[in-house]
């Protein structure tokens, strides 16, 4: 894609933010840049099983409720979660052998009567109450997703997750850019209204018991200011910029929690911003990505460890991954071989000691 047209691109995914309807043609763009058969995007609660954004494009309906009830658990792509950081690029051959994935129940019941194949996506969200990715599928006849391909997900998937950030703010709500101001008082998150010089023009409730309590922000005649130094210096730099695109901050407060930073242009003439400011959950623990640098697994090991720590067994295993339990067991015998035990049990047990009383990053 040249860079007129990814920039104009790019804008669309920012007007998504403000329309949620706009994620379909979003999809068209980054599915028909991909030549891909099909493309998604979704943010889904992994403890409760709801969504709070799903959106495809290419794939039955129907085939999706099956997806939905059955083969989810079962996608290669879910390693992800485990491995892979946010904004990076992935593909289902980054997971799994392909041999194996074409073995799986997951291809055969799902992939293969729909012409799909090669998978590729970049995680938006990573977090113990949300776990999001934008995705796309390509057919057989397609071959395989290049590294030029990869580098284009790399370049949307930031973009794709500022804008899903902004509109989990705004409470996806379909809002004109221009009208923000006007809608500001309605938002639980705090809003600061600033000129890009940090003057406070206005705040809304919530925006002003954040300012009372001096926590994470305050104003001093007029002027804003973050407790944290870093997010004090990038607040400045967005307010210098004149780009569509939401600048997103991590702010920690006084109190040690960190917060999620947005600052919006939403008015050019005027050069008037919104700074949204929310608590941040913490990101998943990197625990998967720990114990493959420590023991030198693959992911398709981690994901049979992961389930292992879960309290399940080969067959049980099998089962969630849609592989045979022979596949299993062969992982789970290099499993054995590479962290030097001969019992599910002892492996279960050495894992959990390797796993350092931190949040790992």
């Amino acid at each position: 894609m040249k860079t007129q047209a990814f920039s104009e691109f790019v804008g669309t995914i920012y007007d998504a933010a403000f329309d949620p309807g706009g994620w379909d043609h979003v999809l068209q763009r980054f599915s028909g840049a991909l030549k891909a058969k099909a493309a998604s995007i979704h943010l889904v609660n992994p403890v409760e099983g709801k969504f709070s954004l799903f959106v495809e494009f290419g794939t039955d309906p129907a085939w999706t409720a099956l997806l939905l009830s059955q083969y989810a658990n079962m996608s290669p792509i879910g390693a992800a979660v485990l491995l892979a950081d946010l904004d990076q690029p992935v593909g289902a051959f980054d997971f799994i052998d392909e041999n194996e994935f074409v073995e799986s129940r997951f291809y055969k019941e799902w992939c293969k009567p729909q012409g799909y194949h090669d998978m590729i996506g970049g995680l938006i969200s990573k977090r113990p109450s949300e776990v999001g990715s934008i995705s796309a599928t390509r057919s057989l006849e397609a071959g395989k997703f290049s590294v030029d391909d990869r580098e284009f997900v790399g370049l949307v998937t930031p973009h794709v997750r500022r804008a899903v950030t902004l509109s989990g703010l705004l409470g996806q709500q379909v809002i004109e850019r221009q009208s923000l101001s006007g809608l500001i008082d309605q938002l639980a998150v705090a809003v600061l209204l600033v000129d890009k010089r940090g003057q406070l023009v206005r705040s809304n409730p919530a925006g002003e018991r954040e300012l009372a309590c001096a926590n994470v922000v305050s104003s001093v005649n007029r002027s804003v200011s973050f407790s944290d130094h870093e997010a004090n210096r990038a607040l400045g730099q967005a307010l210098s910029l004149t780009s569509i695109a939401p600048q997103t901050i991590a702010a920690t407060g006084r109190d040690g929690h960190r917060h999620l930073v947005a600052v919006l242009l939403i008015d050019a003439k005027t050069g008037t911003f919104a700074v949204l400011i929310n608590r941040q959950e913490e990101e998943m623990p990197q625990i998967g990505k720990h114990l493959a640098r420590l023991y030198g697994l693959t992911p398709r090991e981690v994901c049979v460890l992961m389930l292992l720590l879960q309290g399940a067994g080969p067959e049980e295993a099998a089962a969630s991954m849609g592989v045979a339990v022979t596949t299993v067991r062969s992982h789970l015998n290099s499993l054995f071989a590479k962290t030097g035990t001969s019992r599910q049990a002892e492996l279960v047990q050495k894992a959990l000691a390797s796993i350092p009383p931190v949040v790992l990053a």
